[in-house]
């Protein structure tokens, strides 16, 4: 903590007033939990800075004849136990009387600080704090108590304290509103892209293009013969391929596994109820459109390794599609297993638990295969597999992946409801006009995303700075008509002796 002002003084968060913690009425007594007026506040209560309610209320008797405690208004409510103190230390004021449950602790501010003040001060230092006062459990992590209530923080005279905050508030107000205006104006682009993406599997996107291009347009008809030969072709080299393999493995010796030899599947087409497409597409599945499909398989924790191939999880796709070679685990697999599970340029890979609708297009040179939440396509034809990521991120089709998950507390899909999802389908030449215009729009979008979030980043660290100037003394100006900290510190610990705390009162039990 750099020097501060004369007038300023520092005290340990132990003496800046009256802590108390709280506790969970028992949960079989209905007297405590029916028609309750008294706010119990828990961790998940304390995500605003004022706080004047929760989401569960209790009764006067839950609070006499249970460890919580009453706290009155006016009070710094900090969350002492919870997994969100991983990165980040939730604090509010309450503005009115409040419960607690046994993850929070509450200081009642003494004459010498301002409860604003000193939620501001927990915001400043709140790195500091974690840093110092945090420890990891193998759920959720929990502040040391003692750790906390020694931390030392900076004490101005209360006059000043008042100005310090009535300052952070009216700047903090400005940031606000910038930051809103960003956020509002980041929603828009993604509506925006939703809006593209609609407009593009409805064929309206490229109406014009159709108009100027009439002799690249192919019927429904030639567009379902053309799928079929692709169908044939890639199975004559599914073939080939399984051939050569066969033959390699037979060199070796049988003690590795033959793969499996590749069947020709016609699978049903079948056609949605919707016509809202233009006259030369069609509806396809992707049961059509598909080679074959493959659960990501899964393997021990034993099994990885440090070098290898890469294992791509649901952690390791991009918002932009792409995949993160850097951060996928790695493991060891022999010829064999690369050839049965290894993406190749094309593949499309769908979250199917999890983070459903997360999928991306595999396009790199290096060894992968799908880790055991993805499920693996691969097309008859690479060609369609940016026209059909794209209409999978659309609208209608976010709306088909993310509610075809089946499941209670984690949503699972299969590749059978995937493959059933109606697909519009246009000629190759318009497919691929509808991905250059959509990734070109999108590269703007995107550009204009990340200097949203630079801006955001920047007013947050200006937020940090404004904290840094208040409690160090240079946001506002020092008065000396303020009675100095350490003196008006001196005269309420000297109160303070003479008054004793006076014990919770419990309710007498009735037999």
């Amino acid at each position: 903590m750099s020097e501060l002002p004369r007038s300023w003084t520092k005290i340990a968060l132990a003496d800046v007033g009256t802590w108390r913690g709280g506790g969970t009425p028992s949960k079989a007594k209905a007297e405590f939990w029916t028609n309750g007026n008294i706010p119990w506040v828990s961790p998940k209560d304390m995500k605003v800075s004022k706080l004047d309610t929760a989401q569960d209320l209790i009764t006067e008797a839950a609070v006499d004849e249970s460890a919580t405690n009453l706290i009155a208004e006016g009070s710094v409510l900090i969350v002492t136990r919870s997994g969100i103190l991983s990165h980040s230390l939730p604090v509010a004021v309450n503005t009115v009387p409040v419960a607690l449950n046994q993850d929070i602790k509450a200081v009642t501010p003494h004459g010498i600080t301002d409860a604003s003040y000193l939620r501001l001060t927990f915001e400043c230092y709140e790195r500091e704090i974690l840093n110092g006062c945090r420890k990891g459990g193998t759920t959720v992590h929990s502040i040391e108590f003692p750790s906390l209530l020694a931390f030392l923080i900076p004490l101005p005279p209360l006059a000043e304290q008042k100005r310090i905050v009535a300052k952070i508030e009216e700047l903090f107000s400005e940031l606000d509103a910038g930051e809103e205006s960003l956020r509002r104006a980041r929603r828009q682009l993604g509506v925006y892209r939703q809006s593209l993406l609609k407009q593009a599997f409805e064929g309206k996107l490229t109406a014009s293009w159709r108009a100027q291009h009439p002799e690249l347009l192919e019927s429904p008809d030639q567009l379902l013969a053309r799928i079929q030969a692709e169908r044939q072709g890639r199975y004559q080299q599914q073939l080939k391929e399984w051939e050569e393999a066969c033959n390699q493995i037979e060199k070796i010796g049988n003690s590795v596994k033959k793969p499996t030899k590749p069947k020709l599947i016609t699978p049903p087409q079948k056609q949605p109820d919707s016509t809202c497409i233009p006259n030369e597409w069609t509806w396809v599945d992707l049961g059509l459109l598909k080679q074959f499909s493959l659960y990501g398989p899964r393997f021990s924790s034993d099994d990885y390794s440090e070098d290898g191939v890469c294992v791509l999880r649901t952690s390791d796709i991009g918002e932009s599609g792409k995949v993160n070679l850097h951060t996928a685990p790695r493991l060891r697999l022999n010829a064999v297993e690369l050839h049965q599970y290894g993406c190749q340029k094309g593949d499309i890979l769908i979250t199917r638990t999890g983070s459903l609708g997360t999928l991306a297009v595999f396009n790199d040179d290096v060894d992968s295969i799908p880790g055991a939440y993805l499920i693996q396509y691969r097309l008859v034809a690479a060609h369609y597999a940016p026209f059909l990521y794209h209409f999978l991120r659309g609208p209608v089709g976010q709306s088909a992946l993310t509610g075809g998950g089946a499941g209670v507390g984690r949503p699972n899909l299969n590749a059978p409801t995937i493959e059933a999802i109606p697909i519009p389908l246009c000629s190759l030449p318009e497919q691929q006009e509808i991905v250059r215009m959509l990734d070109e729009q999108f590269e703007v979008i995107e550009q204009n995303e990340r200097e949203i979030d630079a801006a955001l980043k920047r007013s947050e660290a200006l937020r940090q700075s404004i904290l840094k100037r208040a409690f160090t003394g240079q946001l506002v100006p020092q008065d000396p008509a303020d009675e100095p900290a350490a003196e008006l510190l001196a005269s309420v610990r000297a109160a303070r002796e003479e008054i004793k705390p006076v014990p919770k009162k419990k309710r007498a039990s009735h037999t």
